[in-house]
Parts: structure tokens; C-alpha cells; sequence
């Protein structure tokens, strides 16, 4: 018997229970979908948090902003697929390079191609990035049509060497903002190609997340900024502060001095006077005249110590006139001749193209005996004191340059280091202060003076001194 074909109704109703369940079923896989995005979405915030929060602990305790922008540009790459990244500073109205981050094969040029490279920071063009954005590279240079010198920094410095492509890539621009119409820096991360998968997007133009980032690394930047500046700022205070205490030191030394000039000098007069008078009522008696020697030797030598210490306690300022420095250098060895008598020393002089110098003559003459003094008795068995005088350029202006070398055994490192603290000596009969008032008299005409020292080659003083011209 052939089968009995189902009531119309039954089958009515077959067929819509097979829609409706068909319909459940989308209805359910609709709901998996959205919540397998919601869920990817809730892990993606998550993700994006947690490294938000490890990135403001790295920045908190970063002390350099190079340090800070590397640790952003590390956070970046690690949430999205950047592959290279550059920190730029404001410093003086421009960009400076200050942070480099690349994946492994994707490195750069090097640093060093870097150093020296700043851009000047256009007005306008940091108007153009109230906010970060997230272009192609031919969109950035539509849409930011100040972008271009960043953009070419970037090729040159990514692109432009073997093995790297040179297709145009995704560049992500994250100004950071100090507070509104300040800017305290730039950081751009660039990916290569523009394609990604759905499991590595890019972010999206103005992402919000980019906005609360750039916030924190603004905020981390400004305060290693400021704490930079308050360490300079604390810096210049201790110097001041040290310069004040010294200036107080030599103004008690200095009225000490002047004490010492009218207690110790008339009585020195006396003696001088005295010495003269025994000398003549002595006449040749041998004994006698070599004990005057040594007292007269004696005199002059505390006559020194108290010049020695009204020079470095009570400067004045120098008196400039145009001079000549060659006379001016052979009155000086024939002071230091008689000061310390040393028949094995030979002087030897050579002044090259050297014109007139705008100077105080008593000063230099004195700086130079001090140290024609220092060279001679550096050599108690005889040598060669070497005097040469030339003219060197420094910064485009002319400086005499006086040079006083012996060949002697040299200086150890340890005493070196002090020879211009006042007071410091290694002589059982020296005050100390015949180097501190060298310095004092040649930075007294705006110079500097600087030593060379080792036992082969002896002693070198260089003393430089503006011409002054003009």
C-alpha cells in the first residue's frame, strides 16, 4: 500500500518550527559572535590597561625623558604592530632626537646618525597635531603638509640602507602636550606595510587610548624636565653659594693682609736699612758678609710672602693698555734670575708674530715670574726653561698664547689636581699662593691657565690671554 502523504496541516507546522528553529539558531550564533567580539574587545582594554599602568611605573621612575619615550615607544610596539620608533624633544624652538626603539631586523642606521640632527619646530605644524593621528605616509604629507622634514628624518634613518623596504608604511604621530599651546615633544612609531591581519590592528585615527597615553608620557617628560632644571637650578645655587663663602674667606684674608702689609713690611724696611748699614761697617770681613746674605735672603723671601698674599687677598682691576709682551717677558726672567740664583738654568725665548696686547703689564709680569720661579726650581741641578709666546685663534678671536716649559721631573697627579687651590704646596718654604694668584691675574683678563705634566717630558704652564684688538 503506498505510504499515506501527511495531513496539510501537520506539515504547515513541520515547516515553521523548522523557520522558527533556524531562526534560534542564528539568533545564537549572532549572540556567540558578539560575544566573542565583546569579550576580545574587554581583553583588549584589559591588555591595553595593565601596559598603560606598567608603562606609568617605568616612566615614574625614569630620571632622563630619552628614557621615558623609549619605555612609550616599547608599550606601543608591544600593543600594536609598530616595527620602528622616534622621540623627539622640544629643546630651543626645535625637535631634537632624543629616543630610538626598533624591532630585531628592523633596526636603523645607528644612533650616532641621529646625534647633531634637529628640526625646527614650526608654529603651525604643531598646531596641525592637537591630537594623535594614525596616517599612511603619502596621507601625512597631504594632511600635515609641514610633516615633510620628520617624515624624510625617518626614511633616512629607517629606510635608506640595504634590506630595508622603502615603500611607503603607516606612521603614527603622539604629540605630547605639556599643557594646551605647549608642546614638550614628539613621538613617532611607523610600521613598514599597511597591511594587518585581525589579529593586529593598527590603532584606529584618534584613538582615545593614544590621547590618555600621550597624557602620561607628557606628564612623565614634563617632570623629568623639571627635575632636570631644579638639579641645574640647585647646581647653580651651590656654586653661588660656594663662590659667596670664598669671596667672604678673601675679604677676611684680605684685611688680614693689609694688617700684615703695615705690621710686617716696616719692620722689613728696618731691616733692609739695617743690612745696608752692616754690610758697610762689616767691609770684607768673610764670615759676617755671608750671614748677611743669608738674612737679606731671608727678608726678601717674607718681603714676597706679603706681596704674594696682598696680590691674591686684595685684587684690583687690571689696567688694560696696549703693550708688548717680549720686554715684558725678559724683565720677568730676570726677576725670577735674581729671586732664585741658579747659574745651570738657561732661558731660552722665542716669541712668534705676536703684536701688541691689550693688557695690565704689572700683572702678566708678575703671573710670569711666579711661574718662571716654579720652573727654575724645578730644575736644582741645571736644565732648560723654555719661554714661548704665540697667537692662537679661539672662537674666531685672537689670544696670546705664553707657554713655560721645563725639564724638570714633572708633577705627581695627586699634587697637580690642587696646584691653583690657594695655600697648597708641596715646598718645605712656599705659601701656596704664587699659582693661586697666576690664575687669579689671568682670569682677571678674562684667560685661562692650564698645566701638562709627566717625568719624560717635564712641565708645560699654558696661559691664554685675549689679544684685544679691537
Amino acid at each position: 500500500m503506498p505510504a499515506r502523504a501527511p495531513p496539510p496541516d501537520e506539515v504547515s507546522t513541520l515547516i515553521r518550527q523548522n523557520r522558527e528553529l533556524n531562526e534560534q539558531v542564528k539568533q545564537l550564533v549572532r549572540a556567540e559572535r558578539q560575544l566573542y567580539l565583546s569579550r576580545r574587545e574587554v581583553e583588549r582594554q584589559l591588555g591595553r590597561t595593565h601596559a598603560l599602568n606598567r608603562f606609568a611605573l617605568e616612566a615614574g621612575g625614569a630620571s632622563e625623558p630619552g628614557e621615558i619615550l623609549r619605555a612609550l615607544s616599547e608599550m606601543l610596539a608591544g600593543l600594536f604592530p609598530f616595527e620602528q620608533g622616534l622621540g623627539l624633544l622640544v629643546q630651543g624652538g626645535r625637535l631634537v632626537p632624543a629616543a630610538v626603539f626598533a624591532l630585531p631586523g628592523r633596526e636603523g642606521k645607528g644612533e650616532e646618525e641621529l646625534s647633531g640632527r634637529a628640526i625646527a619646530l614650526d608654529r603651525a605644524f604643531a598646531d596641525e597635531l592637537p591630537s594623535p593621528r594614525v596616517l599612511s605616509e603619502p596621507a601625512a604629507r597631504k594632511e600635515l603638509p609641514r610633516s615633510g622634514p620628520l617624515l624624510d628624518l625617518l626614511s633616512h634613518f629607517f629606510c635608506e640602507r640595504a634590506g630595508c623596504p622603502v615603500q611607503p608604511g603607516v606612521v603614527l604621530w603622539l604629540p605630547l602636550w605639556r599643557k594646551p599651546g605647549e608642546l614638550a615633544g614628539l613621538l613617532l612609531m611607523r610600521k613598514a606595510k599597511e597591511e594587518t591581519t585581525f589579529h593586529c590592528e593598527l590603532p584606529a585615527d584618534r584613538d582615545s587610548f593614544l590621547e590618555v597615553a600621550a597624557r602620561h608620557a607628557a606628564a612623565a617628560v614634563s617632570n623629568a624636565l623639571l627635575l632636570d632644571d631644579l638639579k641645574r637650578s640647585y647646581g647653580t645655587l651651590e656654586r653661588t653659594q660656594a663662590e659667596l663663602v670664598a669671596k667672604e674667606r678673601l675679604a677676611a684674608v684680605g684685611e688680614l693682609a693689609a694688617v700684615m702689609a703695615h705690621e710686617v713690611r716696616n719692620p722689613l724696611g728696618v731691616v733692609f736699612n739695617s743690612l745696608g748699614s752692616l754690610r758697610k761697617l762689616l767691609g770684607d770681613v768673610r764670615d759676617g758678609a755671608a750671614l748677611l746674605d743669608m738674612m737679606e735672603e731671608e727678608a726678601d723671601r717674607l718681603d714676597r710672602i706679603v706681596g704674594d698674599l696682598l696680590d691674591f687677598a686684595r685684587p684690583k682691576p687690571p689696567n688694560l693698555l696696549p703693550e708688548a709682551l717680549e720686554p715684558i717677558i725678559f724683565g720677568a726672567i730676570e726677576t725670577a734670575r735674581r729671586a732664585v740664583p741658579n747659574r745651570g738654568v738657561d732661558f731660552q725665548v722665542e716669541v712668534r708674530g705676536l703684536g701688541a696686547v691689550v693688557m695690565d703689564s704689572r700683572m702678566i709680569r708678575q703671573a710670569l715670574v711666579n711661574l718662571l720661579i716654579n720652573a727654575v726650581q724645578a730644575l736644582p741641578r741645571g736644565g732648560r726653561v723654555r719661554v714661548l709666546a704665540s697667537e692662537e685663534a679661539r672662537g674666531g678671536e685672537p689670544f696670546a698664547r705664553i707657554e713655560v716649559s721645563d725639564d724638570g721631573p714633572g708633577i705627581p697627579s695627586e699634587s697637580a689636581m690642587r696646584l691653583f687651590e690657594p695655600f697648597f704646596t708641596t715646598k718645605a718654604s712656599g705659601t701656596g699662593l704664587g699659582l693661586a694668584v697666576v690664575r687669579r691675574f689671568v682670569e682677571a683678563h678674562q684667560g685661562e691657565v692650564a698645566v701638562e705634566t709627566s717625568p719624560e717630558r717635564g712641565t708645560t704652564f699654558r696661559v691664554l690671554i685675549p689679544v684685544g684688538r679691537g
